[in-house]
């Protein structure tokens, strides 16, 4: 078994890692085995016969970490110490972290493929002395947060609705997006009036979402909240406040229900018109209010016989179409009002 190459590296966390390259052997036989063995002193006199205290042992099914005993010349095994790798595709990888070398910083250390029993050894890497090794650890990395924008839906808030606030979260010093992998979290926190408003969360890849349960007995007040996230021991906290607003009403126009299709003269002529309610992002049919109908032909006011609001139909107004007046224009308008708001409806039908 011949060892071709040796390299080692390590992360900024201490992780040491160690590749020895025997190509000659895909495979590791049952009756050999692969070991780094380390000088951390760096003193000779110490350790085994060639300088070493601790050492990793690879085998056919098995890695350990072991720690030589100077009182019976033998290593023994360190379980405590977490080590991983082994030996595939010609060459055997060994990784564990510095902490059990001491923390040292700097080490000599060599690479040795033998027999199991220890009685020859195959080949001796470097084939004189040793190499050494200083571990790079780079300067720590401060994670941070910030939330770069803050949305808030509606704007201004409305009393019994719900209030959503979202904030788009990004990383600063550090790679990939918020929660990109999963381990991000959001929080919320609200009150109107020193009262807790009840909230619900949703996280995304560099987004939190709160949406508040706003009371209908709100307007006029201010809702005070915070929204934030943590990822990777990194935190960040947006404060905001809003002060929640009547909604506007508006009244708009639907279709219409005409009988007959085209007033004709002498006959009752009805006129039918949905109306609808908007407050805020809600929607409702007209249930209340009053409508006022009027028409003109000729420049003769029509007296109407009814104007009133109907739960399905919105509202009609009905008038008596005078004889003689085939021909003519009816010109009128519709005129609701509801909840301190009106709707102008004005139409021209021909009458025939």
């Amino acid at each position: 078994m011949d060892i071709t190459n040796v390299t080692v590296s390590n992360d900024d966390a201490g992780k040491l890692t160690f590749a020895i390259e025997i190509p000659s052997h895909q495979t590791l036989p049952a009756d050999k085995e692969v070991l780094v063995a380390f000088d951390t002193d760096r003193n000779a006199s110490t350790g085994t016969a060639r300088g070493n205290e601790f050492a990793v042992f690879v085998e056919t099914n098995s890695i350990g970490f072991y720690r030589f005993d100077q009182a019976n010349g033998l290593y023994n095994i360190v379980p405590a110490v977490p080590v991983a790798g082994g030996y595939s595709n010609g060459a055997a990888r060994i990784e564990f972290n510095r902490s059990a070398l001491g923390g040292v910083s700097i080490f000599d250390f060599e690479s040795t493929a033998r027999r199991a029993d220890g009685s020859t050894v195959d080949d001796l890497a470097p084939n004189t002395g040793t190499w050494t090794y200083e571990v790079k650890i780079g300067p720590p990395v401060t994670r941070k947060l910030a939330i770069r924008s803050l949305n808030r839906q509606p704007n201004p808030p409305l009393p019994g609705e719900r209030f959503t606030v979202s904030a788009t979260v990004v990383r600063v010093g550090w790679a990939g997006r918020f929660n990109g992998d999963g381990n991000g979290n959001g929080f919320c926190a609200g009150r109107i009036g020193g009262r807790r408003v009840e909230w619900s969360g949703v996280v995304s890849a560099g987004r939190v979402s709160c949406q508040f349960e706003i009371p209908a007995s709100a307007a006029g007040k201010r809702i005070t909240g915070s929204i934030g996230a943590t990822d990777g021991g990194a935190e960040v906290t947006r404060l905001f406040s809003a002060r929640i607003v009547a909604p506007k009403v508006t009244l708009t126009a639907g279709g219409t229900s005409l009988a007959p299709r085209q007033p004709e003269a002498g006959r009752k002529f009805y006129y039918a018109l949905t109306v609808f309610v908007h407050t805020g992002q809600s929607e409702k049919r007209l249930q209340s209010g009053n409508v006022e109908c009027k028409a003109r032909v000729a420049g003769r006011a029509l007296e109407n016989f009814e104007e009133r609001i109907l739960k399905k139909e919105g509202v009609r107004c009905g008038w008596e179409i005078p004889p003689g007046t085939a021909g003519r224009s009816m010109i009128g308008s519709i005129v609701v009002r509801s909840e301190g708001t009106t709707l102008r409806h004005p139409f021209t039908r021909r009458i025939r």
